[in-house]
């Protein structure tokens, strides 16, 4: 198994098991910070509690955004110190060659904002070609799928901090950090905005938490086979 690790802030619970009346304040909260991370609209009467901030409403949306990203500055200064460059996972629509900006790396540019100028962040990962979207199932959750398909652009200079707004299976992640690594690049830390609860957990008040995805790939499985005896004669 490969193991990657991820600071997380928000716990986002997509669990169908109970309605909506049986949600709590954290688990409505982090829907609601999905929207925004995600670049989507908010109902009017959406609403969620912050650091600093009370009660955030949708009029309330930047100063929300601005605190998030001084939030994600302050834990990657303080993990991995100045000099890093901010990395983004390329979302499905980021394909080499494209000019288009994308969420993740806007993201990722806000939070160098707020860094004081100790930090910057660069457009280093790429796909290879269009890519369907994991959440709608339109390609699989898989570690090497995703590494062939991931490119290199550009040659960071500095050590690199992987950025991704949610994590699910953490397949993307781990992808982009072996993807760097074995191409010799430092990967000094991976940070995310919210990650997905296994079924039946309950959301919780934001808080940064290190968070493990055990992802195989299909040279453990060889490696399986190989140690029960079934490896090449």
């Amino acid at each position: 198994m490969t193991d990657v690790n991820v600071w997380s802030l928000v716990r986002h619970n997509t669990t169908t098991e109970w309605g909506d009346a049986e949600r709590n304040e954290h688990e409505w909260g982090a829907i609601h910070i999905k929207k925004i991370v995600k670049g989507d609209q908010l109902a009017a009467k959406a609403n969620f509690r912050w650091f600093g901030l009370g009660k955030v409403w949708p009029d309330r949306r930047e100063a929300f955004e601005a605190s998030l990203c001084q939030l994600i500055a302050d834990k990657v200064l303080a993990d991995v110190g100045a000099g890093a460059v901010i990395v983004p996972v390329p979302n499905s629509s980021a394909v080499v060659g494209s000019q288009d900006s994308f969420r993740t790396l806007q993201i990722a540019k806000q939070i160098a904002a707020r860094s004081g100028g100790h930090l910057i962040a660069q457009d280093h990962l790429r796909w290879n070609g269009a890519v369907g979207k994991a959440h709608l199932k339109q390609r699989a959750r898989n570690v090497d799928e995703h590494m062939g398909r991931l490119a290199i652009i550009g040659k960071p200079d500095r050590k690199i901090v992987l950025f991704d707004d949610i994590v699910t299976s953490g397949s993307q992640m781990c992808a982009a950090k072996l993807k760097l690594e074995e191409a010799g690049f430092e990967v000094a830390g991976c940070y995310t905005v919210l990650d997905v609860l296994d079924g039946g957990e309950r959301g919780t008040a934001p808080a940064w938490k290190s968070v493990t995805r055990s992802l195989a790939r299909t040279g453990d499985l060889f490696a399986l086979l190989e140690s029960l005896g079934f490896g090449a004669r």
